[in-house]
């Protein structure tokens, strides 16, 4: 059977350049997840204050305290899921195969992502909750 000759030209330059500049993006993704995740839990640690001036001031109306205790676990449960993205796992790859590495990169991925997203949820449950309990106690203290 004779052998095909394979005809075709040289990928243009840029090509190569865009090829490069892709592999790099996927490359850096982690680092680009804890550099958010570094911005969320700064931004967690400073809204404490208001969550607290909140909590303070619905402390003056009937509401049961069950509520604000909630609040603060969602808080610290945002808090906790942006530094899980910051600390180093233990991903298991084969240093010599290409496959092996793809996947722990896109393990460490996925992981980073999904810890993020939560954190990120978990961020604005407790201020949905304190605007909540504000509306009721605003109901309760006016009757209509």
């Amino acid at each position: 059977m004779p052998e095909k000759e394979i005809q075709g030209a040289p990928a243009p330059p840029d090509t190569k350049s865009w090829l490069e500049y892709s592999w790099k993006l996927q490359q850096d993704i982690p680092n680009r997840f804890e550099d958010a995740a570094k911005f969320l839990a700064t931004i967690i640690s400073l809204s404490l204050t208001i969550i607290i001036t909140a909590i303070d001031k619905l402390k003056l109306i009937p509401i049961h305290p069950v509520w604000l205790f909630v609040v603060l676990v969602f808080w610290l449960a945002a808090l906790l899921f942006a530094f899980l993205v910051l600390f180093p796992e233990k991903y298991r790859f084969h240093a010599q195969s290409v496959e092996s590495i793809k996947s722990a990169q896109a393990e460490i991925v996925q992981t980073k992502q999904r810890r993020f997203i939560i954190s990120a949820v978990l961020y604005f449950i407790p201020f949905i909750l304190l605007a909540f309990l504000y509306l009721i106690s605003i109901a309760c203290s006016n009757p209509l």
